[in-house]
């Protein structure tokens, strides 16, 4: 019994030496398992220290002034995130996790944010400055990056940006372009002048514009993806030709003044060759794009053709009866009417000026007239009928001198285009009879100031003997008489005209030159020979008071005081 007992005590205590054995254990592996997570808490605690200089470069706006930097730490952060994700169960750390992956968002994203700032800051410029400038080498450095990133595609956020920075440029242009056009008169009346349209700047505008894109494009965008840079393309183009449409008065089939459609033609056709060259530049891949728009430009430089060629068509017309369309009355009437700006000769002068685009619109000119014409034709056809306008102009001028200047100087002007412009186009014998309108103008002129001063020299008949002999002057009453009327009259006359002169202007130099010379040769022989048979005869005791003038004083008058109307 004793032994009985003795075993059954001998069980118990085994089973709690079990029990010891067993808490001991648990104790040893609870031990071993607080050593291993205060080893994974220090891990993760150096896994999230790489968050805090990588979201400060992010804050601070210096990524692009240290990509590598940047970039080291993001590849930190990445390999934190891998190494969390490998070694914890996402129940196990779930904090952790979400404050990593959001700190690469917030990382990804301020990487695209200064990208995207860069982008918009950019403005392509001549030479090789501006590539090696610090704005495009930091470009460089964060497209390369971002391509190296998770981070969207940098095509994408290239032509994001750009084109919202497109879009206000051309806000901007056609505001300015809008105001310019309102606050600039007569761009479509005789008044206007070659070049002077605000429009015409507009195209080379839009071209420079989408050079610089393009440009920009083969440094920002990551290697054979520049060809993208063509849908940026497409708006500032669509948008030049709604522009064009606009300040040409296009819409409705309208059109403007025929000056001002050439002008813009020469311009816009101008856009659309180096606008097609530089999209044909960026390859296969841009092609269908680009010719898409390409397509919406010349639709409008076929339009723009067009309307000039219907106002080719109407002009000899609108010329030979009523001057120019909203132009100024074909009527001078004061001093700026001797200035060919302000008639429609100078109009016509600058059509012809622009032969070259008489080809352009030949096709359009046919279809409307239905018949065909050279070019020579329509020029003769154009100048005569704004000689006809001078014409009209000089017979309903109110100042007969100023409408016979105005003539010369109109006449001039037409003569000059019909000459020189055309490389012979014009026929001679239309040339010629252009020619012997401006002389019969010029030769109109001489009589209409010369003529009544001249006259009073012709008035004395005095027989030569009597003017040899200085008895025959001076017992003549009569004779004396005669002498004293014609000085007396010839110097009221020039009087006369130095008042009147105040409106005779001929601004071109070589044409007042040539009239100069013209009135010294058809007054001073005259004069002179008047003079040197009376001046110095005894016909008065106050000679000094009729003979005021001599030849040369009156040569002088002629040469200095003439058509510079003043």
């Amino acid at each position: 019994g004793t032994l009985r007992g003795l075993q059954q005590r001998l069980g118990v205590l085994e089973k709690d030496v079990a029990q010891v054995h067993d808490q001991t254990r648990q104790l040893h592996s609870a031990h071993a398992n607080m050593g291993m997570a205060m080893q994974s808490l220090k891990e993760l605690a150096a896994r999230m220290r790489v968050v805090r200089p990588l979201l400060d470069m992010v804050s601070s706006g210096t990524i692009s002034s240290d990509i590598e930097g940047f970039m080291s730490a993001l590849s930190d952060l990445n390999t934190s995130i891998t190494y969390v994700k490998t070694h914890f169960s996402p129940r196990e750390v779930p904090e952790v996790i979400s404050a990593l992956q959001g700190a690469r968002a917030r990382a990804i994203a301020g990487l695209e944010g200064e990208y995207s700032r860069l982008v918009a800051d950019q403005k392509a410029e001549e030479g090789e400055e501006w590539e090696d400038s610090e704005g495009v080498k930091a470009l460089v450095r964060l497209r390369d990056a971002i391509s190296e990133s998770e981070a969207s595609e940098c095509v994408d956020i290239y032509l994001r940006t750009r084109a919202k920075s497109l879009a206000t440029m051309m806000r901007a242009m056609e505001e300015r372009l809008l105001r310019d056009i309102k606050n600039t008169r007569d761009l479509h009346g005789e008044r206007y002048v070659r070049g002077r349209h605000p429009f015409l700047s507009t195209s080379n505008e839009v071209v420079t514009m989408l050079a610089s894109e393009i440009k920009l494009a083969s440094l920002a965008l990551p290697d054979g993806e520049d060809h993208r840079v063509v849908v940026l393309c497409a708006s500032p183009i669509e948008t030049l030709a709604r522009i064009t449409s606009e300040s040409l008065s296009l819409e409705g089939g309208r059109g403007g003044s025929v000056l001002v459609l050439l002008d813009a033609l020469e311009k816009i056709k101008e856009a659309d060759a180096e606008l097609g060259r530089m999209l044909e530049g960026l390859g296969e891949d841009a092609s269908h794009d680009a010719d898409a728009s390409l397509k919406t430009l010349s639709g409008m430089v076929e339009r723009v053709e067009s309307a000039a060629a219907a106002a080719l068509t109407r002009l000899p017309n609108s010329l030979k009866n009523h001057g120019v369309s909203n132009g100024l009355v074909p009527v001078p009437t004061d001093v700026s009417a001797v200035a060919p700006s302000t008639s429609a000769v100078l109009y016509a002068a600058q059509i012809v000026a622009m032969g070259g685009m008489f080809n352009l619109v030949s096709s359009h000119v046919q279809r409307i007239e239905r018949k065909r014409q050279k070019i020579g034709e329509f020029v003769s056809e154009l100048l005569h009928a704004a000689a006809s306008h001078v014409s009209l102009s000089v017979e309903r001028c109110k100042d007969e001198r100023i409408g016979k200047i105005y003539g010369v100087v109109n006449m001039h002007v037409l003569v000059a285009a019909a000459r020189g412009t055309l490389h012979g186009e014009v026929a001679q014998t239309d040339v010629d009879e252009l020619v012997q309108m401006e002389t019969k103008h010029r030769t109109s002129l001489l009589h209409s100031i010369w003529e009544a001063p001249l006259q009073h020299l012709s008035h004395v008949h005095i027989a030569s003997k009597q003017v040899e002999s200085a008895d025959g002057i001076k017992k003549s009453r009569s004779n004396r008489h005669q002498v004293k009327d014609a000085f007396s009259g010839f110097n009221q006359e020039l009087d006369r005209i130095l008042i009147a002169k105040v409106g005779w202007r001929v601004q071109d130099d070589e044409l007042r030159s040539e009239m100069v010379e013209e009135h010294c040769s058809w007054v001073v022989p005259v004069y002179e020979a008047f003079y040197r048979n009376y001046a110095s005869l005894p016909f008065s005791r106050h000679p000094d008071k009729y003979v005021r003038f001599t030849p040369d004083g009156v040569r002088g008058i002629i040469q200095d005081q003439l058509f510079r109307g003043d």
